[in-house]
């Protein structure tokens, strides 16, 4: 089983490709509903109105849920991998939609 090592966490993979854990699954599922209640933001973890961007949405979802930093590093790394990498660069691209954000967060397509 694959260990991951972030910012001096340490946690083990309990994936498989586009099977998330149940925590990390209850965490891109709350963040969801972050944003479709604040709204969606680009460019910051929030703007003066209040909306989030994807990390602002999961950090506030994984405090609400009490996961702790591995379980939010491991729900960062899948939405990742789903979306090709490098995700606040695609969280900030000019095209995206908040659509296409949450659809990320619930396990549909990255494109």
């Amino acid at each position: 089983m694959p260990v991951l090592r972030l910012a001096g966490m340490t946690t083990r993979n309990q994936t498989t490709e586009n099977h998330p854990s149940p925590t990390t699954r209850r965490i891109r599922l709350e963040a969801a509903a972050v944003i479709e209640k604040a709204g969606w933001c680009q460019g910051g973890l929030t703007d003066l109105h209040g909306r989030v961007c994807l990390l602002g949405a999961m950090m506030l979802a994984a405090d609400s849920l009490g996961a702790n930093r591995g379980e939010m590093a491991l729900a960062w790394v899948e939405l990742d991998h789903e979306a090709g990498g490098a995700l606040p660069r695609w969280n900030d691209a000019p095209s995206r939609t908040q659509e296409e954000v949450i659809d990320l967060l619930r396990g549909h397509s990255a494109n």
